[in-house]
């Protein structure tokens, strides 16, 4: 589906009143026994000189629909997608027209037939009719039925997990959100370089369902759910502009940083650390191989303490006096720990960067890790002091 939706109040719709003592043809009368419902445009042309057609959808659920038709612009309607309401008054039909606030106009069906109805407003007589159309321009019969299909009161986090792929007015999608069973709402973006790639922001903000209504963050903006249906989210900043989203396949990046943050610590590594011996080998001579104690000035250069948490974090200190700390992000996979400065470089270890540990030994009291790059291997040895 090609084009937008918005619920832009169409004001001409009033504007076309023009409001004058008689019609073209007052001969046709109200008559509430011919059905009004249907595809509606305000007169037989561009009356305006702007490319735009105009008119109303009347639904049989009491709702209106106003539509704006431009067939030279890329995304060609807009919609104020039942934003009005229709019913009997006495021998006539009543219309209410959004004014965009919460609060309507009110017109009257002064006259209509099968093939068009006049409108009154505060007594006022309009000039340009309504004319019936069998269908809407261009693909305005489809869109219609797409929306009739989604979901708009009573929308569950079950309705909205899954990737939404927001789609700009070119409908060209960069940039998305994934929403999981718990609401949990993560930002992804593309970068291009040689290779194409999704950035995570992992958790980055949390479904908020108040009052009926859901918001959800994206690009530092509060978005409310507008409707929802199996491959289409429709959400607005303003209350004005609708926006689409559309569901997309999970892209493989948002899928390993839920394996990364969804996976299991052991819990032997859980804990605080400290390191009691460190070993460096290179091209298989020993160059460093000294025990870390308080005593040894030296060697207290190498000291480091992890407190390593359930979360995916650990707390490193290290220097002389262990005043000096990063915190570090892990994964663990069998007897591999990957760790980084942040959550991306894990997801996408191509866009940052990553020290790769081996586990070979873990007990309830001792922790050894080894990390070789190239010809150079260190070994960590620890102690568990909590």
């Amino acid at each position: 589906m090609k084009s937008k939706h918005c619920t832009e109040l169409i004001l001409l719709l009033l504007g076309f009143l023009m409001l004058t003592a008689c019609s073209d043809d007052d001969s046709i009368r109200p008559d509430t026994s011919i059905p009004i419902t249907g595809y509606w445009q305000i007169g037989d042309e561009d009356i305006n000189g702007d490319g735009a057609i105009e008119g109303i959808v009347v639904h049989d659920d009491g709702t209106i629909t106003e539509w704006q038709y431009i067939e030279s612009a890329a995304d060609p309607f807009k919609l104020g997608y039942k934003t009005g309401k229709w019913s009997l008054n006495g021998n006539h039909y009543e219309l209410q027209l959004s004014r965009g606030d919460g609060t309507y106009y009110t017109v009257t069906v002064r006259g209509n037939d099968n093939g068009k109805f006049y409108l009154s407003y505060q007594g006022k007589a309009s000039v340009v009719p309504f004319y019936r159309l069998s269908q809407l321009p261009g693909d305005g019969n489809s869109l219609l039925a797409t929306l009739e299909t989604l979901k708009y009161s009573d929308i569950t986090t079950n309705d909205l997990t899954g990737y939404w792929e927001y789609q700009d007015e070119n409908n060209t999608g960069n940039n998305g959100i994934y929403i999981d069973a718990e609401g949990n709402v993560s930002e992804i973006s593309t970068l291009y370089s040689s290779e194409t790639y999704h950035t995570v922001s992992y958790h980055s903000s949390k479904l908020l369902q108040q009052n009926g209504v859901t918001t959800f963050q994206f690009l530092s903006k509060d978005y409310k759910v507008y409707g929802i249906g199996n491959d289409m989210l429709l959400a607005t900043v303003d209350g004005t502009k609708v926006e689409k989203f559309v569901r997309k396949s999970v892209p493989s990046e948002m899928t390993r940083a839920e394996k990364i943050m969804n996976s299991t610590v052991p819990t032997a590594l859980k804990g605080t650390w400290e390191s009691t011996h460190y070993t460096e080998i290179i091209n298989n001579d020993t160059i460093t191989n000294v025990n870390i104690e308080p005593s040894d000035n030296w060697g207290m250069q190498l000291f480091q303490r992890l407190e390593i948490g359930s979360e995916h974090t650990i707390k490193k200190y290290y220097g002389s006096n262990a005043t000096q700390s990063t915190l570090l992000y892990f994964y663990v996979d069998g007897d591999a720990l990957t760790t980084s400065n942040d959550i991306q470089s894990l997801i996408t270890p191509k866009l940052g960067y990553c020290e790769y540990w081996t586990i070979s030994k873990l007990s309830d009291n001792e922790l050894k890790l080894i990390n070789t790059i190239g010809s150079q291997t260190e070994i960590y040895t620890y102690k568990k002091t909590k």
